[in-house]
């Protein structure tokens, strides 16, 4: 799935949640400017990894990065229910 770039926050600021055992609990983001918080949960997710990686210090350096690699997660996993991340995007 193509994403393009319109009018977009330029950071995501988010942190995630892990079980006792280290496994990822949820994700939650909050794109500049929005009023709510976006959870993304594992099974959403066919690789998780991909989302750590880009949380550094909390904040994803890149949006494009970022939304890609969700489209991507949710293309593999054939997650339909992603309006709320097309915001600012076609």
């Amino acid at each position: 799935m193509k994403v393009t770039r319109k009018e977009v926050p330029y950071a995501v600021f988010g942190t995630w949640e892990v079980w006792k055992d280290g496994t990822l609990r949820s994700i939650y983001v909050n794109p500049s400017g929005r009023e709510s918080t976006i959870n993304i949960y594992p099974e959403m997710l066919a690789e998780p990894d991909l989302f750590l990686n880009l949380y550094a210090d909390g904040t994803v350096k890149d949006w494009n990065d970022f939304i890609e690699a969700f489209f991507t997660a949710c293309e593999i996993t054939k997650i339909k229910n992603i309006k709320n991340f097309q915001t600012g995007f076609e």
